[in-house]
C-alpha cells in the first residue's frame, strides 16, 4: 500500500510537471512551484528526484522519442509515396487519420514542451538530431527504392527543415482549444496535404 502511494505522488509530480512546463516552460517552472500545485512540501519532490532536469528527462525520455520517431517515421513513409504518385493502400491511409493524427492530439502538450526546448537544452538537442538524421537516411534509402536514383545532398537539408515547420504547424493546431478533435483531425491532413504537394513540386524537378 505504501508504494502505490508512493507511485501515485511521483506520477502527481510528473503530471503536474507536463502542465506547467506546457503553460510556463521549464525555464519559469520552478520545483517550490511544483509543490505548490500539488501542496506538499519541496523537499518531498526531491525524495523522488534530484533535481528539475531529472524531472524534465523522465517525461521527455528515450521511450517517448523513440515514439515519436517511429510514428513520424511511418508517417514521412506515407506521405513520400504520394508525393511520388504511387499507390497508398487504404489501411495506410486510415491509419493516419485513425492512429497518428490522434496519437498527436493525446501527446499535444509533450510535443510543444519537446518544440519550445529544442533549442535551449542541448542534451534534448542532440538526441533530437539523432531522431531526424535517422529519418532522412530512411527517407533517402526509401527514394533510391522507389526511383533508382541518388539524391543530392541539399535535399537533406530541405527535409529537415519541412520537419521542423510542420512541428511548428503541428503545434498551432493542437493548442487551439477551441476546436473538436475531429476539427484537429482535418486541419492535420490539410497541412500534410499542403506539404505532400509543395515536397511533390520539388522532388518532380530533382527527378529531371
Amino acid at each position: 500500500m505504501a508504494q502505490v502511494k508512493k507511485d501515485k505522488i511521483k506520477q502527481d509530480i510528473i503530471n503536474t510537471s507536463i502542465n506547467l512546463f506546457y503553460l510556463y516552460g521549464y525555464n519559469n517552472t520552478s520545483i517550490k512551484l511544483i509543490s505548490e500545485k500539488l501542496n506538499i512540501s519541496v523537499g518531498n519532490i526531491y525524495n523522488y528526484f534530484k533535481n528539475k532536469e531529472e524531472i524534465f528527462n523522465t517525461i521527455l525520455n528515450d521511450d517517448l522519442l523513440d515514439s515519436f520517431y517511429e510514428f513520424i517515421k511511418i508517417r514521412s513513409n506515407i506521405i513520400l509515396k504520394k508525393e511520388l504518385n504511387l499507390e497508398v493502400p487504404n489501411f495506410e491511409e486510415d491509419w493516419l487519420k485513425n492512429t497518428f493524427y490522434p496519437f498527436l492530439i493525446e501527446n499535444y502538450k509533450l510535443l510543444i514542451i519537446l518544440k519550445n526546448n529544442l533549442t535551449s537544452n542541448e542534451n534534448l538537442k542532440n538526441k533530437f538530431n539523432t531522431l531526424v538524421n535517422k529519418l532522412i537516411d530512411s527517407k533517402k534509402q526509401l527514394l533510391k527504392k522507389y526511383c533508382n536514383k541518388d539524391i543530392f545532398e541539399g535535399y537533406s537539408w530541405l527535409s529537415y527543415s519541412v520537419l521542423l515547420s510542420n512541428i511548428e504547424l503541428y503545434v498551432k493546431i493542437l493548442e487551439n482549444e477551441l476546436t473538436t478533435t475531429m476539427e484537429k483531425i482535418d486541419k492535420l491532413s490539410l497541412l500534410d496535404l499542403y506539404q505532400q504537394k509543395g515536397m511533390q513540386a520539388v522532388l518532380n524537378k530533382i527527378m529531371e
